[in-house]
């Protein structure tokens, strides 16, 4: 009894003197911050940037508004870019059902979605066809991407503004420059896509960033609840 009884004196000691040095990092971490060296360590040590607004902040409603149509990359967008190599050589890739649905509400809701992607295993239209998409263009290499988006644009009487173009890599980086459409982006889209882009999505590639950005757009034109 006489050892539980020291033991205890001695742990309740050890806690007063906790209590005193977290008390004293709290006033030094105050203090530190006050004098904005702790936020200039956080700054140089761990490259801290501020996130970028996303299309509220930076008010662009009114072109929400306008949009018309969709058109998305597929692998890094529609999926996580991740590329299942199966025996035989086919290649298969995993669909987010909430994205799906997303995109059939869109067209429901009377928008335009379109695909260009590099990607040309048949899978990839015979998923998306089930969605009810109908514009779709597979294996577009690097160099002709923004040539068959021009073509789209002008073949179905459209303007570059009334587009929200999501991609994740440097093969849309010529859209999203070089176009005025609304570009948009995954989260983890390379950092080239990222400074860009109007929007950056809270979602990666796969992970509802298309469902995210057709929400928005959807929402602000009074169509997301609206069933159909």
């Amino acid at each position: 009894m006489h050892e539980l009884n020291e033991f205890m004196r001695i742990l309740c000691r050890l806690c007063r003197h906790c209590f005193k040095l977290l008390k004293m990092l709290k006033f030094r971490l105050v203090m530190a911050f006050k004098s904005n060296h702790l936020q200039q360590f956080f700054n140089e040590k761990i490259n801290f940037q501020e996130p970028k607004p996303n299309l509220m902040d930076i008010k662009l409603k009114s072109q929400l508004r306008k949009i018309t149509t969709f058109i998305f990359d597929v692998d890094g967008v529609l999926t996580d870019a991740t590329i299942i190599a199966l025996r035989g050589g086919e290649l298969a890739r995993v669909f987010n059902v909430k994205d799906g649905y997303a995109l059939g509400k869109a067209i429901r809701s009377g928008f335009r979605i379109a695909i260009i992607s590099g990607g040309k295993e048949e899978s990839i239209r015979e998923r998306l066809s089930l969605l009810g998409i109908k514009d779709i263009f597979l294996g577009v290499n690097t160099d002709k991407k923004l040539s068959v988006f021009d073509k789209y644009v002008a073949d179905n009487n459209l303007s570059a503004g009334e587009i929200v173009f999501m991609g994740d890599d440097l093969p849309d980086w010529e859209i999203m420059k070089h176009r005025d459409v609304l570009s948009a982006c995954p989260a983890d889209a390379v950092e080239e896509i990222i400074e860009i882009a109007a929007f950056n999505s809270t979602r990666k590639g796969g992970d509802c960033a298309v469902r995210e950005v057709i929400e928005l757009v959807l929402k602000e034109q009074g169509k997301w609840m609206k069933i159909i």
